[in-house]
């Protein structure tokens, strides 16, 4: 990602991760490069900086189970390669044992009961209800429930930390943003927009002409549809331009990479 933003290809130094919470639909993730997109998430990002950068570590103020605090000023990691929560606090929940990779069945009919989970990062609360920390799977044609967590503790000189996967960063839309070693999330919309995205045509644009593979822009300025699996090289997107939608701060574009697919990429033209 350095060597993208030393080579000019990106219009600010960072990137995102929108996660879909069903596995059936497509796309599954999109993942952002230079910038945002504010279809993908509601509110405004929230920020807090990096204390350590080989993890994208930040610190949490609180960890609470039913507004009941826990754990006071520890660190995690958001990290979207870690499908689970890790950190050992199943007992919270009245759990004594693990199963099979460390984690925890419960009857399906209690995960109603199960309280809220919360983060509070930065002065602002992230809540999980007990649907959203609480996964169903099908095996041999019964419903079992487990929870989506690891009883896990990551130990020294990496931990200890909290690793907040995917149960919550298919929540809350995550931004890295290396420029100025900080962190955000945002409530992520539990649909991504249409894709793949439609480019308004240049005004000097032909009817039909082609996209230009080599330079990654339309031939004769005009948009197309960046068609799944195509390959479109990710030229610099800066803000403002025609078929943008920026982020917060209104200052970059965005390439867009679906997660699902293994390189469908969309760009505004110049």
């Amino acid at each position: 990602m350095q060597a993208l933003q030393e080579a000019g290809l990106l219009a600010a130094p960072r990137f995102a991760f929108w996660l879909s919470k069903d596995p059936t639909t497509s796309p599954g993730g999109v993942l952002f490069l230079g910038g945002v997109d504010k279809a993908y998430y509601r509110g405004p990002l929230h920020y807090v900086p990096v204390t350590r950068k080989a993890y994208w570590e930040f610190d949490v103020d609180t960890v609470s189970l039913g507004g009941k605090p826990f754990a006071h000023s520890v660190s995690a990691i958001a990290d979207t390669g870690t499908s689970l929560l890790v950190r050992v606090f199943a007992a919270k929940l009245g759990l004594t044992s693990a199963g099979p990779g460390g984690q925890y069945a419960i009857p399906c009919e209690e995960a109603s009961s199960l309280p809220t989970l919360s983060f509070s990062i930065g002065g602002q609360t992230f809540d999980l209800e007990s649907d959203e920390y609480v996964l169903e799977i099908e095996l041999l044609g019964q419903k079992l429930c487990t929870l989506g967590l690891m009883g896990m503790d990551v130990p020294p000189p990496a931990g200890p930390l909290w690793i907040l996967g995917d149960v919550f960063l298919s929540k809350y839309f995550s931004v890295y943003d290396f420029g100025q070693d900080r962190v955000g999330f945002a409530l992520a919309v539990a649909e991504a927009p249409p894709w793949p995205p439609v480019w308004p045509r240049h005004p000097t644009a032909t009817p039909g002409t082609p996209l230009n593979p080599r330079a990654g822009t339309p031939a004769g300025g005009r948009g197309e549809r960046a068609s799944t699996g195509s390959t479109l090289p990710l030229a610099p997107l800066r803000g403002g331009q025609a078929g943008e939608r920026g982020d917060d701060e209104g200052e970059a574009g965005q390439g867009k990479i679906r997660t699902d697919t293994g390189g469908a990429l969309g760009r505004p033209p110049d």
